[in-house]
C-alpha cells in the first residue's frame, strides 16, 4: 500500500507530462479510426486509466470512452477535465461488461502491475466484450531495451515483472484473436537512420515502450480497412541495433586491420631502412678503409716515383761522371807525359809497400799450402815473436783459419780465383782507383748476390775507414770485408783483364751483373757442390 498521492507524483516526474503522454498515444489512432466509422455509437473501456490522457484523446476523436482505476488521486485529474471515470478494479469492471459491447478495450501500463493469471483473464474477457473487428490495446515497458529491462522498469515499486514483446503478443493469439501487431514506441528518431551506432545506443536505444494491438475476427471487408496498419513495422528492435553495431564494429576492425597492416608494412620498411642504413654504414667503413689503403698505396707510389726519379737522376749523373772520367782517362792514356812516366810507375808499383805485402801474402799462402815446409819455417820464425805475430796477422786478415767451419768458401775462392790469375803485381797498380768506383755500388752488389753483411761493415768500406779501427766490427767481419772486396775485384779483373776497360767494370757492377755472375759461377761449380760450401758472408 503506497502513500496517498505517491503514484500521481511519481508519474508526473518519471513518466512524463500529460501533453507528452497524449502526443505519444496518437501512434494508436490509425488502428482505431476505422472503428469510429464502423460503430458510431460504440463504447470504449480504458482499464487503469490513470490521469486520463487516452480517454481525453478518444473523446476528442469522437469516441465514447470511459475509464476505471483504483487510485483516487489519479482519478481526480480525470474529474478535473470532466472525463467519464469510475473507481474500481479493472478486471472486475471488464468482467461486468456485456458481450460484444465495446469496440476498443485498452490498458496502458497495466500488464506489468498484475499477475499473469489476471493478464490472461483480461485478454479472455476483452475478446468477449469486443465487437467483431474490435481491438485490444495493451502497452508496457519494453525489456528489449536493456536499460529499461534492467533498471528503469524497477523504478516503479508496483511493477511485478517485465513482459517481453513475444509473450504479450502470444497471449491474445493463443486465446482467439484474429491477428496481433506489435508496436514499438518512443525511440529516438535519429537512431532510425543512424549508421555510427555506439554501445550505449545498443543498450538504451531500443524502443523503451511497446504495445500490442490485437483484433477480433471480422469480415474480410472490415479487415481490409486495417491491413495497411497491421502490416507495418514499428520502432527499433534490439537485433536491429545490435546488427548495425556489429557491422560498424567490423568496419572499425577492418580499418584497424588496415592500419595495423600499414603499420606492420611501415615497420618492415623501417627495418629494411635500418638494415640498409647498417649496410650503408658498413660499406662506408669499408670504403673509408679502402680509401686509406689507396691513400697509402698512392703515397708509396709517389714515394716510389720520387725515388725512381732520384735514382734516374743519380744514374744520369753517374753516367755523365763516368763519361767524363773515361774521356779524362783516355786523354791521360794518350798523353805524352803518361807514356814518359810509364817506367817510373812500373818501378813504383814494384817497390810499393802494397806490392811487397802482396808478395809476402803470396809467400805465406804458398807455405801454408805445404804443411811440411810450414812446420820447418814456423820452428824458425817462432823464435822471433814480433815477426811470428806479424805474419799471423797478415794470414788472418786474408783468410779464416783452416780449422774454422766457415772458411771453406774463402779457400775455394782463393784457389779458383786468385792463384789461377796472372801475377798479382800486374793488376794491383790500379787497386785503389778501382776501389773508389765499386765501393759506391757495394750495397747493390750485395743485394743482387743474396749475401748478408754487417751494415757497419758496408759503411766502413764506403767511407774508406780503416776496417781494423772499426770497433763495432768483429774479427770475422773484418776478414769478410776484405774477402768481399777482393773477390769482387778479382772477379772483375778475371773477366776484364785489360786495364783500359775500367769504365766497363764500373758499368757492369752498377747493373749488378758482373759480381752476381762471378758468385753464381762459384756456387754452381762442381767443387762448390761436392764440398757443400757455406759462405761466411
Amino acid at each position: 500500500m503506497t502513500s496517498r498521492g505517491f503514484y500521481r507524483a511519481f508519474e508526473e516526474r518519471y513518466r512524463g507530462s500529460r501533453e507528452l503522454i497524449r502526443k505519444r498515444l496518437t501512434a494508436y489512432l490509425p488502428f482505431i479510426t476505422p472503428l469510429r466509422d464502423l460503430y458510431p455509437d460504440a463504447q470504449v473501456i480504458d482499464l487503469g486509466c490513470g490521469r486520463g490522457e487516452w480517454i481525453e484523446l478518444l473523446r476528442d476523436n469522437g469516441f465514447d470512452a470511459k475509464g476505471v482505476d483504483l487510485d483516487r488521486e489519479m482519478l481526480a485529474a480525470c474529474d478535473e477535465r470532466g472525463l467519464s471515470v469510475v473507481e474500481g478494479d479493472a478486471i472486475a469492471c471488464l468482467q461486468s461488461l456485456p458481450d460484444s459491447s465495446q469496440c476498443i478495450v485498452s490498458g496502458f501500463h497495466i500488464a506489468e502491475h498484475i499477475a499473469f493469471n489476471d493478464l490472461e483473464n483480461l485478454v479472455i474477457h476483452a475478446l468477449r466484450v469486443l465487437k467483431p473487428g474490435g481491438v485490444l490495446i495493451m502497452e508496457t515497458p519494453n525489456p528489449e531495451n536493456l536499460v529499461v529491462g534492467t533498471n528503469n522498469f524497477y523504478l516503479d515499486p508496483t511493477h511485478i515483472r517485465p513482459i517481453p514483446p513475444l509473450l504479450l503478443s502470444f497471449i491474445p493469439e493463443y486465446h482467439g484473436f484474429d491477428r496481433v501487431c506489435t508496436v514499438r514506441l518512443q525511440e529516438r528518431s535519429e537512431l532510425r537512420e543512424k549508421h555510427n551506432i555506439s554501445l550505449m545506443d545498443v543498450l538504451n536505444g531500443v524502443s523503451p515502450d511497446f504495445g500490442i494491438v490485437a483484433q477480433k475476427t471480422a469480415s474480410e471487408d472490415m479487415r481490409k480497412l486495417f491491413d495497411a496498419d497491421f502490416s507495418k513495422a514499428y520502432g527499433i528492435k534490439l537485433a536491429d541495433l545490435a546488427n548495425r553495431y556489429d557491422k560498424r564494429t567490423e568496419e572499425r576492425l577492418g580499418m584497424l586491420d588496415s592500419r595495423l597492416s600499414k603499420i606492420e608494412e611501415s615497420g618492415k620498411m623501417l627495418m629494411m631502412v635500418s638494415e640498409l642504413q647498417d649496410e650503408i654504414f658498413k660499406k662506408t667503413e669499408e670504403l673509408v678503409e679502402k680509401k686509406h689503403k689507396i691513400d697509402k698505396l698512392e703515397k708509396k707510389i709517389r714515394e716510389g716515383n720520387h725515388a725512381r726519379q732520384v735514382a734516374l737522376t743519380r744514374e744520369k749523373e753517374m753516367a755523365t761522371r763516368l763519361r767524363d772520367a773515361n774521356i779524362r782517362l783516355q786523354a791521360i792514356d794518350k798523353s805524352i807525359s803518361w807514356r814518359i812516366t810509364a817506367p817510373l810507375r812500373w818501378g813504383g808499383n814494384v817497390l810499393h809497400p802494397a806490392s811487397i805485402r802482396d808478395v809476402m801474402r803470396s809467400a805465406i799462402f804458398y807455405v801454408l799450402a805445404r804443411p811440411a815446409l810450414a812446420e820447418k819455417i814456423n820452428n824458425i820464425v817462432i823464435r822471433l815473436p814480433w815477426l811470428h805475430e806479424r805474419l799471423k796477422s797478415i794470414a788472418v786478415s786474408e783468410y779464416v783459419s783452416k780449422s774454422s767451419k766457415n772458411n771453406s768458401f774463402d779457400d775455394f775462392v782463393r784457389d779458383k780465383l786468385i792463384f789461377q790469375l796472372k801475377p798479382v803485381s800486374e793488376f794491383h797498380s790500379v787497386e785503389r782507383e778501382r776501389l773508389k768506383i765499386y765501393t759506391n755500388v757495394m750495397e747493390e752488389v750485395i743485394g743482387s748476390s743474396g749475401m748478408k753483411v754487417n751494415i757497419d761493415l758496408l759503411h766502413a768500406i764506403r767511407s774508406g775507414e780503416s776496417i781494423d779501427q772499426k770497433a763495432s766490427l768483429t774479427e770475422a767481419d773484418r776478414v769478410n770485408a776484405e774477402i768481399l772486396v777482393r773477390h769482387i775485384y778479382i772477379g772483375l779483373l778475371r773477366r776484364y783483364p785489360n786495364k783500359g776497360n775500367e769504365r766497363a767494370y764500373a758499368a757492369q757492377m752498377i747493373a749488378g751483373k758482373t759480381v752476381k755472375s762471378v758468385i753464381d759461377r762459384v756456387r754452381s761449380s762442381d767443387e762448390y757442390k761436392l764440398k757443400n760450401i757455406q759462405p761466411q758472408i
